[in-house]
């Protein structure tokens, strides 16, 4: 478990109280444990979803918006595993070409493209 990842989820979870549930929800489900990358991975699936079932309405466009700016802003600036955490448990979850969802990749700013483009390849 690294220091630098539980600061991240942290952060995360400050910056975007949205997702406060659920994480309380993983908590719960985990035995009160957190799973880096099983709780951002979730992450991008509870957004994916929120995209698409919402419609593109104005307010989850803008959620949607912060989320992906904070990652993309955690990327450029955390530490080697914050930035894996990312790449492997958020990006590597989104959907793809064709997928529900998949239009919300217009919200990754250049770090998270390039990212999504490596392992999509």
């Amino acid at each position: 478990m690294s220091v630098a990842q539980s600061e991240f989820i942290a952060e995360l979870t400050h910056k975007i109280p949205e997702l406060r549930p659920l994480l309380d929800s993983h908590m719960a489900d985990n035995g009160g444990e957190l799973l880096h990358h099983a709780f951002l991975g979730e992450v991008a699936l509870w957004l994916a979803g929120l995209y698409s079932r919402a419609g593109h309405s104005h307010e989850a466009l803008l959620l949607a918006n912060r989320v992906v700016t904070f990652l993309e802003e955690a990327f450029i600036r955390g530490d080697e595993s914050v930035r894996e955490l990312i790449a492997v448990s958020f990006v590597e979850n989104l959907p793809s070409t064709g997928e529900l969802g998949a239009s919300m990749r217009k919200l990754l700013g250049p770090a998270l493209e390039e990212v999504f483009r490596r392992v999509n390849w």
